[in-house]
């Protein structure tokens, strides 16, 4: 019996030194609907964005300090990626930037031919990440400097910055981003793209990068490495079809004042006239029985 006791505390000792040093389980990543459609590019919200699905940016790293969240559309067309992100940032960061990344800033990380590697290769430049802070200045890191983008890159986007609230930064703001692929790839229905935001809210000296809150679905220990490790990106962006279409709006019926005047249609006016004939002929049919019968008598009278 003792005997026994003790395999079994061995065998469960094992199990559980097997399972501790097993890989976690991969989360699956957020799958993006990216629809096909345009936008113009002006930092404002088109209403074509109400008719694709957004999804939120709000899965923080370890040590943010604060809840900055966002939400962002996506649409494409041709070879032209769109992306319209709204960041809920009330602390807008204005100082001055003295490091490309120490701002308040959206970070866009764009595995355009899906490798999903083990880390960041410069001469892969089909591997995007694009930096646009809130004063509309674009940065990356893929050429190794954080301040500067390749030519395929900086001479295919266009940026935007709207404000929330219409007048200032202070209920947030909007980046709008367009990105013509045409010198790494080709877009088609179907094709898919390891994909990962970031919204950057610095605060207090310009020393505190307070929140870094992401897209996809990813362990916190993982966020913050897209820029070094393609396959760290939560997300994967899948073109769809046309976006769909615009509900028709409802024609309203017109209203009848309580107290206004009907007029009648001229189908109901010319059945009440033609009632009224039939009543009338009626009428006179029964007084000219009732005369011939009685009308001797009523002459008498």
């Amino acid at each position: 019996m003792a005997l026994t006791k003790k395999i079994f505390v061995a065998i469960l000792a094992l199990t559980l030194i097997a399972v501790s040093v097993l890989p976690a389980a991969a989360v699956d990543p957020l799958i993006v609907e990216t629809y096909k459609g345009t936008a113009v590019v002006d930092g404002k919200k088109d209403e074509i964005y109400n008719r694709v699905p957004s999804y939120k940016i709000e899965n923080f790293t370890s040590g943010s300090t604060a809840n900055t969240t966002g939400v962002v559309y996506t649409l494409w067309d041709g070879n032209t990626l769109y992306f319209y992100i709204e960041s809920y940032d009330t602390t807008p960061w204005t100082g001055d930037i003295i490091e490309a990344y120490r701002c308040d800033c959206i970070e866009l990380f764009i595995d355009l031919n899906n490798k999903r590697g083990d880390d960041f290769n410069y001469d892969d430049a089909s591997y995007v990440q694009l930096r646009v802070n809130n004063r509309n200045e674009i940065t990356g890191n893929n050429t190794g400097d954080q301040w500067i983008l390749q030519p395929e890159v900086t001479d295919n986007v266009k940026t935007a910055v709207g404000y929330l609230n219409g007048k200032d930064l202070s209920e947030g703001y909007a980046i709008e981003v367009s990105f013509d692929v045409s010198a790494f790839t080709t877009l088609s229905e179907g094709k898919e793209m390891a994909f990962d935001i970031q919204l950057a809210d610095v605060q207090d000296d310009n020393t505190v990068r307070a929140v870094q809150a992401f897209l996809g679905n990813n362990e916190k220990e993982l966020l913050d490495t897209q820029w070094n490790t393609p396959k760290n990106c939560g997300a994967t962006i899948v073109l769809k079809g046309p976006a769909p279409e615009p509900e028709p709006e409802p024609v309203p019926e017109p209203e009848t004042a309580a107290n206004e005047p009907t007029t009648p249609s001229p189908a109901t006016s010319d059945f009440t006239l033609q009632f009224a004939l039939f009543v009338l002929a009626i009428t006179l049919s029964l007084a000219a029985v009732y005369y011939k019968k009685f009308g001797k008598y009523i002459n008498k009278v």
